[in-house]
């Protein structure tokens, strides 16, 4: 439920490989439609105002309906020029607007947890499986294991903003 009659929330969460953009779009204070897009193509070194700018290009450039106000989680690159051409699109005045606090705020964060959930629930590889390398003699090998002679490793994604954490997995006697 929302105080504004009518508005897309819209946040991202960075993943390892992808970003993923969240989209609530309200209609009549309630939320009538809800979406995620897994972005892999993104130029990451341009920053995310540039990817959250980018994004709303593509969105809204494929669709009839821009609501009167849009709330997003941060800043956007060429936020006026993007807010001139949304409202040209329109046919009338489109807020593009970054709440601090309040109501909007929480719905923002709502959205953009529900985007950190997506990415956590994409395999992290495209059939499910992680790839394997059996090697590493002695992986695991000491004074105290001399019968562990290799040892299966899989890259174990770690949380959504992190980095891969590479874990021994599986080991086999000689």
């Amino acid at each position: 439920m929302s105080r504004i009659q009518e508005q897309d929330v819209i946040a991202l969460a960075e993943g390892v490989e992808d970003i993923c953009f969240e989209v609530f779009s309200f209609r009549g204070g309630r939320l009538a439609d809800r979406e995620d897009f897994l972005v892999d193509s993104m130029d990451r070194d341009a920053g995310l105002p540039a990817a959250r700018a980018e994004f709303l290009r593509r969105y809204y450039s494929m669709r009839e309906h821009v609501p009167p106000q849009i709330t997003v989680d941060g800043e956007i690159e060429d936020g006026e020029l993007l807010e001139r051409w949304l409202t040209e699109k329109a046919g009338r005045r489109v807020r593009v607007v970054q709440p601090q606090k309040g109501e909007q705020a929480q719905l923002v964060e709502m959205c953009r947890n529900n985007a950190a959930e997506r990415i956590a629930r994409k395999p992290a590889w495209p059939d499910g499986t992680p790839p394997r390398w059996t090697s590493w003699p002695g992986c695991w090998a000491s004074p105290n294991r001399p019968h562990i002679s290799k040892a299966t490793i899989f890259p174990i994604p770690a949380a959504a903003t992190t980095s891969p954490v590479w874990w021994c997995l599986k080991t086999e006697s000689p």
